[in-house]
């Protein structure tokens, strides 16, 4: 096998990695999650977003028993938040709170939605927003009701547009040229 038909195998691999699936590239890569509130900043952390465990965790004592926590898991296509406490017959956010996943800047996203909600109130898909590779909620009085409660929002990436699909065609005639000398 020559140099030049490897380089052009290469070539249609990469492209053809690049147009398939732009989901998978959110695993592997680093992410922020930012909590605000009331535009005063709570906490923010940079990870590795894991297709195996939870990136970001918080949780606050609030005395006598009394706790709360919450735990958020970004995988290919959906960030789930999950809730845990006790001593508390419920926890929730108080206005003017607000989440952001910012993701990889090489990954754009095209809309998020709930998918799921279990034990959760006031939340809604208006309290939801995107731009470029940033998902906001607003999280002011979402409110979990038991330990365990979760919500579940997925999202969708740009796929490579006609240009990619473009080098694609053109890497696969560079090879089929190369095979046929």
């Amino acid at each position: 096998m020559s140099i030049s038909y490897r380089i052009a195998a290469a070539g249609v691999a990469s492209v053809a990695a690049a147009s398939t699936g732009a989901a998978a590239a959110v695993v592997g890569q680093p992410a922020t999650f930012s909590w605000t509130s009331s535009g005063t900043p709570v906490d923010s952390r940079t990870f590795i977003v894991s297709s195996l465990l939870p990136e970001y965790y918080y949780s606050r004592d609030y005395g006598n028993g009394s706790w709360a926590a919450f735990a958020v898991d970004v995988r290919a296509t959906s960030v789930t938040f999950t809730a845990d406490f006790a001593g508390l017959a419920a926890t929730y956010f108080p206005s003017g709170n607000q989440f952001r996943l910012t993701l990889s800047p090489t990954v754009t996203l095209a809309g998020v939605s709930i998918a799921s909600t279990t034990g959760v109130s006031n939340l809604a898909q208006g309290d939801l927003s995107v731009a470029d590779n940033v998902i906001t909620v607003n999280a002011s009085n979402v409110t979990f009701g038991a330990p365990g409660g979760t919500f579940t929002l997925s999202f969708s990436t740009v796929v490579p547009g006609p240009s990619a699909l473009l080098g694609m065609a053109s890497a696969t005639a560079l090879l089929s040229r190369i095979r046929n000398r």
